[in-house]
């Protein structure tokens, strides 16, 4: 699965937590309060307040308030 460079250059990342490792692809951006576990590969545009993991990453669940 390739990366999707819409612009390239720009990587976003919101107020929260990356994992050692982590591979964002560019042109990404990633939701504030978001916590994306180590070694995941970020592909795609994700939403503030998940907990992700994977490669490909993808959601886990929905962090509840008292979590963030």
């Amino acid at each position: 699965m390739g990366c999707i460079f819409l612009d390239p250059a720009r990587i976003e990342i919101g107020e929260r937590a990356l994992g050692g490792a982590v591979v964002v692809c560019p042109g990404v951006s990633i939701g504030g309060e978001t916590v994306v576990g180590a070694g995941s590969v970020v592909v795609r545009d994700r939403p503030a307040g998940v907990l992700a993991v994977g490669n490909p990453r993808r959601i886990v669940r929905t962090l509840a308030p008292e979590d963030r």
